[in-house]
């Protein structure tokens, strides 16, 4: 049914070579505690701090909060937007390599989902763009869609069309070659992330505190965690379950699809999303070790479960 995962998701695809290192920063330092099924955090990479300026903007250096895993040669990269380009890191070394695509944006990349051969990225202008994997320059933007309302996740179905968190208008919009042709959802609240199964497209609804799970083709839509503290980025985990970056708790917690339960992975995660732009985002390799990002710290982590 899906061709592809999620911009904070989990993310596929072949495999792609990596440039020489450039940026090698690993350490065990660790500040999340960890709860539940957590039972170690490590610091993978250096980041740099992102400092709020005013008008809600965010000096170079900042970052969009989404993350995809990539599958390499070379092992798991995290991808994700900073600075208003796209970078990745080697999740064994913590050594910046080279991006699945090159991607920019002045006012601010926030999204990236990956597939074999397409990369979506989205920003802050409410641009949402598709980028061949492995392009450069003009011909690497296969198609654009302009004006979309805060544009946060994202996922592309098997007939090609991209269904699209649009936080601002509180909508899921579906997006073709021909531009916006629909609307999967309507009357939600700060729809952001987005993950795929078989059974549906899971959503977080970050003003509604609830995770959803919505049928692609009907729209239909059922309540699968309610009660979370504007839950963000979302990640699938092999077995099934759901990681959900709750923001308003700094929390990194567990969902599971078909009873609801919520349990804790892991507090005090610092994203430092407060006041800027963005949301906090999670991605899961295939040995299910969760990645998050802290502004706060300004560090890539990793947390291991048991």
């Amino acid at each position: 049914m899906l061709v592809f995962g999620t911009l904070a998701g989990c993310g596929g695809g072949r495999p792609m070579s990596s440039a020489p290192n450039w940026m090698g920063v690993f350490s065990t330092t660790a500040f999340v505690k960890p709860r539940g099924d957590a039972s170690a955090t490590e610091r993978v990479a250096d980041l740099g701090r992102s400092t709020p300026v005013p008008g809600n903007a965010m000096q170079a250096g900042s970052a969009g909060g989404a993350l995809a895993l990539l599958r390499t040669r070379d092992g798991d990269v995290v991808v994700m937007p900073r600075g208003g380009a796209l970078v990745a890191y080697n999740v064994r070394t913590g050594a910046a390599v080279a991006p699945p695509a090159i991607a920019s944006g002045s006012d601010g990349l926030m999204g990236v989902s990956l597939g074999d051969r397409h990369v979506l990225v989205s920003d802050t202008s409410g641009l949402v763009r598709k980028l061949a994997r492995g392009a450069t320059g003009a011909a690497a933007t296969l198609d654009a869609w302009k004006g979309l309302s805060a544009p946060r996740d994202a996922v592309e179905l098997s007939d090609g069309k991209i269904v699209v968190a649009e936080s601002g208008s509180g909508r899921l919009a579906l997006l073709s070659s021909q531009g916006v042709v629909g609307v999967l959802a309507d009357g939600l609240s700060e729809p952001t992330g987005i993950v795929a199964d078989g059974r549906g497209l899971y959503v977080t609804e970050a003003g509604a505190g609830r995770v959803l799970r919505i049928d692609p083709v009907t729209g239909q839509r059922v309540v699968v965690a309610q009660g979370l503290a504007r839950p963000e980025g979302i990640a699938r985990t092999v077995s099934g379950r759901l990681i959900v970056a709750e923001a308003g708790t700094d929390r990194i917690v567990e969902v599971t699809p078909t009873t609801g339960a919520v349990a804790t992975l892991a507090t005090d995660t610092r994203f430092g999303r407060a006041d800027r732009p963005g949301f906090a985002g999670v991605a899961v390799a295939s040995d299910g070790a969760i990645f998050f990002v802290s502004e706060t710290d300004g560090a890539l982590y990793r947390l291991t479960p048991r």
